[in-house]
């Protein structure tokens, strides 16, 4: 009989949130893949660049072709990696706090591509890809998601997303609710 009012109870917390908020929640995956793409792609072109090639040329190259389906494979294992350190939530947190919990699954995630090429003897693996994706992908996550922040908070200024409120009674401090309200609509 617990099963009924728990359902009801999430049903209730779901039809409370705003159509926004579940929106933008929704988008987080998409961005975090496109994230991860970039990153990796970017990974990539720095080791393959006429820089870095002067300052050390590639031994063994690895192709763009299995570089990049090894990178899908591993963006889904990050996806999981995100959700598992509470990426995917659907409370909102502060940019600071988001953060934290990026570099945190970033660096998981840059552990299991360590642990999986020790562990498969790969020699061929590039350092320098492993190690430059750590830093691109919290970087590129981090703002991938601090630019779908700044949408929704310039889409909330517009009016965009509102949810409606009811006050009830005149004294005060229902006022001063009233005034904060309209005077801070995000």
């Amino acid at each position: 009989s617990t099963f009924p009012s728990l359902h009801a109870t999430l049903s209730f917390r779901f039809l409370c949130m705003r159509r926004l908020d579940l929106t933008f929640s929704a988008l987080q995956i998409p961005i975090d893949l496109l994230a991860f793409a970039a990153a990796a792609s970017t990974a990539y072109a720095l080791r393959t660049s006429q820089v870095f090639l002067e300052i050390r040329p590639i031994l063994q190259s690895i192709p763009f072709g299995p570089y990049l389906l090894a990178s899908v494979v591993f963006s889904i294992v990050w996806l999981g990696i995100f959700w598992v350190a509470g990426l995917y939530s659907l409370k909102l947190r502060r940019a600071w706090s988001e953060l934290g919990r990026i570099i945190l699954a970033c660096t998981a995630g840059t552990m299991v591509i360590i642990a999986t090429i020790f562990f498969r003897r790969e020699i061929t693996a590039s350092r320098f890809l492993v190690l430059a994706i750590w830093p691109l992908t919290i970087v590129y996550v981090w703002a991938f998601r601090y630019l779908l922040r700044l949408i929704r908070k310039n889409l909330l200024r517009a009016g965009v997303g509102h949810q409606r409120i009811v006050i009830v009674g005149q004294n005060k401090v229902a006022m001063d609710l009233v005034k904060f309200y309209t005077e801070h609509p995000v």
